[in-house]
């Protein structure tokens, strides 16, 4: 990557070819549709998304109406603030296509990468270009690590070259100031088409286009998450808050959880949302379908995914594709496994107790299922135990425990095993049936003993 100053010539602004690809989908089935939950509209098209410490969200947007590529702050409760806007690089439009929000030491400091290959920060309050590609590439994602001991970051973008699509991660160190101190690069033939790029627990993630694939890239390795084939238009990662994934496959309308294993769990699809009366909204979605950026919100246990309209209303823009409107939704992910699972078992009952996870919070349930025979039971919190009841007496049953948000999200979180005993109604078959057995084991065990005391003639 080569640092320019802001007055070098200006750069043409590149086209993104189209492709198709064929990928041999093994994308795990299932699903249901997820709420709405929408809790604001940005008129525009979001890239990227971050979640801030305290629940504020960034989008990077370029609006409908003037062409402005801006940066949009969303508050905890959806409300939308004042925007940064990002300014035309020599008087050409220009569409952000990532972001890292990070704090600074003159407040919230903000990198940015354009569809001109270009880097725009406001890191000492700059407001300038700094850093422009090599003509033929564009940067599909950045993320920036937190500063160490001296100031330093490092700032990670996934890179594309075009036409052939070959990717590659470049890794900058840059100083308090955003000076550029070193550039390392990181490549395999396995690369193509990148479409997003995170950074979750200090590794590198990045989701191909092309093929599918998610890699994650540690200590200059790539390798694959999960087997190639899993998935097919992925889009966006970022963490699941308990060691693992998020992604979204737009092949599918599917988002996927990806365990710290690589085992992966479907969360449901995301469909066409509604959105609710009343929302605060710069813009109103229609048809949102198609995913373009995810983020976790650890502050409140919840992924924000950003959906892009699909069918805009016909009006006068600068540009046709800039007509388009972006659904941003939060979905309140599952809390961790509970711990201490305990098992009391009688007749045609079982009681299962647990342990709350510390991340519980208000609104979360518990379903717990015996197997086989799928005979369940479902509290809500805080409550930490419930009976499983219609169950076969003397009969082994595997308790699973599944923890839920209220938006229905959830995994299944601990099992234990135990064995009900006799049915507890006296005029119950399995009673009877049981009881009936137990008289004749008595029956030829005392015939038995009568044998062996018999006086020998």
């Amino acid at each position: 990557m080569r640092s320019k100053l802001a007055a070098a010539l200006c750069p043409s602004l590149v086209g993104i070819a189209l492709f198709t690809s064929s990928v041999a989908a093994s994308t795990p089935a299932g699903g249901a549709p997820l709420p709405s939950n929408i809790v604001t509209t940005i008129h525009g098209h979001v890239t990227s998304l971050q979640a801030a410490p305290d629940g504020s969200l960034f989008a990077t947007s370029m609006d409908s109406s003037t062409g402005a590529g801006e940066i949009v702050p969303i508050d905890p409760t959806g409300n939308q603030g004042t925007p940064t806007t990002i300014p035309a690089y020599c008087g050409q439009v220009v569409e952000p296509l990532g972001m890292a929000v990070f704090p600074g030491t003159n407040g919230t400091d903000y990198l940015s990468v354009q569809s001109n290959s270009m880097v725009w920060t406001n890191i000492q309050s700059n407001g300038a270009y700094l850093y422009q590609l090599p003509a033929n590439t564009y940067i599909s994602g950045v993320a920036v690590s937190p500063a160490d001991e001296a100031g330093h970051r490092s700032v990670y973008f996934a890179i594309n070259d075009i036409p052939s699509g070959a990717g590659r991660i470049e890794v900058m160190s840059i100083d308090s100031s955003g000076n550029s101190l070193s550039t390392t690069e990181v490549t395999d033939a396995s690369l193509t088409y990148l479409s997003s790029l995170s950074l979750v627990d200090g590794n590198v993630y990045v989701t191909s286009w092309s093929t599918g694939d998610l890699f994650r890239i540690s200590g200059g390795v790539v390798s694959l998450v999960v087997p190639h084939g899993t998935f097919q238009r992925l889009i966006g990662v970022t963490s699941d808050g308990r060691g693992g994934l998020f992604t979204a496959d737009n092949a599918t309308d599917t988002l996927f959880d990806i365990a710290s294993d690589g085992s992966v769990s479907t969360i449901g699809t995301y469909g066409v949302p509604t959105p609710p009366v009343g929302s605060p909204t710069r813009g109103t979605p229609l048809n949102a379908q198609f995913v373009t950026a995810l983020a976790f919100d650890s502050s409140a246990r919840s992924l924000v995914l950003a959906q892009i309209d699909t069918h805009p209303p016909v009006a006068p823009r600068r540009c046709a594709s800039l007509s388009i409107n972006t659904a941003i939704r939060r979905l309140r992910t599952a809390p961790s496994a509970p711990s201490a699972v305990e098992v009391v078992a009688a007749g045609n009952a079982a009681t299962v107790s647990w342990t709350a996870p510390a991340d519980l919070q208000s609104g979360d349930r518990y379903t717990v299922t015996a197997l086989p025979g799928g005979a369940s039971c479902t509290v809500d919190s805080p409550a930490t135990s419930c009976t499983v009841n219609g169950l076969s007496a003397m009969t082994t049953y595997d308790f699973r425990v599944v923890a839920q948000s209220q938006d229905g999200l959830g995994d299944a979180a601990a099992t234990a095993t135990a064995t009900t005993g006799l049915a507890a109604t006296g005029s119950s078959p399995a009673l009877l049936s049981w009881g009936g057995l137990l008289l004749s084991s008595m029956g030829l065990a005392l015939l038995g003993l009568r044998r062996r005391l018999r006086p020998t003639p």
